[in-house]
């Protein structure tokens, strides 16, 4: 089962500045603050139900990074020319709006393809992978989260100075200034737009995710969604699937 949503705007002349931007599907709000469809993000979100993660196959997971290393290549995208490439450079000036520095801390997207380009992305599961495949083809930061493990109603909006953050790998920090975050009722689930929390994690245990695209000021709205489906096949090539 699936259900999606786009929250946000895709261009100047949609933002909505006047009130907070909600959206129900499947028992789930996502809202958007206006502070943050001010700055210009926007997002789109997928919900799947009975989603299977295995291990990924390696020989295909090696065989689809190939792929988009070549069609990278064909739009002469390397390690040179990607901060010049349009949702990369959108996200970079974002991130100054923001005053975080994009040399040092990247969108997820790019840090990605540098990744891939440097020497290879690593496996973690079917799902992750095709996560990060698909950011990588399509340069939009995707973050997929266990749907049983969000507490309460979803909101895209500025963190509180003091508020904690735990990443993916378990470090905790401290956001002394305000910066964008994916938040639930209980805490933050993700620094927009470049890095995930642990507790909504996707594992092996995995049995439903909310997928979200993230977007900014310059790149287009049409394109966040084909990235999301972009995450289901690429978990399929890789041994996940339905269940």
């Amino acid at each position: 089962m699936e259900k999606r949503m786009e929250s946000g705007v895709d261009r100047p002349s949609r933002t909505r500045h006047d009130e907070i931007v909600r959206h129900h599907f499947t028992g789930m709000e996502i809202s958007i603050t206006e502070e943050v469809s001010a700055l210009g993000a926007f997002i789109e979100s997928v919900e799947r139900k009975s989603i299977r993660v295995e291990r990924s196959r390696q020989v295909v997971f090696d065989a689809l990074s190939g792929n988009i290393r070549a069609m990278m290549a064909e739009r002469g995208l390397d390690l040179e020319r990607l901060p010049g490439e349009r949702n990369i450079r959108s996200l970079r000036r974002f991130y100054w709006k923001i005053s975080v520095d994009p040399t040092k801390t990247r969108p997820s997207s790019e840090a990605l393809a540098r990744r891939l380009l440097r020497k290879g992305l690593p496996t973690i599961n079917s799902l992750v992978d095709a996560g990060n495949l698909a950011s990588v083809e399509t340069l939009v930061p995707l973050g997929i989260y266990d749907s049983e493990r969000i507490a309460g109603a979803l909101t895209l909006r500025m963190s509180e100075p003091g508020e904690h953050f735990i990443g993916i790998d378990g470090s905790r920090s401290t956001l002394e200034s305000p910066v964008p975050v994916l938040a639930d009722e209980k805490d933050i689930i993700h620094l927009y737009p470049y890095r995930d929390g642990r507790r909504t994690r996707i594992t092996f245990e995995t049995k439903s995710v909310i997928a979200v695209a993230c977007g900014v000021e310059g790149m287009r709205g049409e394109d966040l969604g084909p990235a999301l489906e972009r995450i289901w096949s690429y978990n399929e090539a890789l041994g996940g699937g339905e269940r």
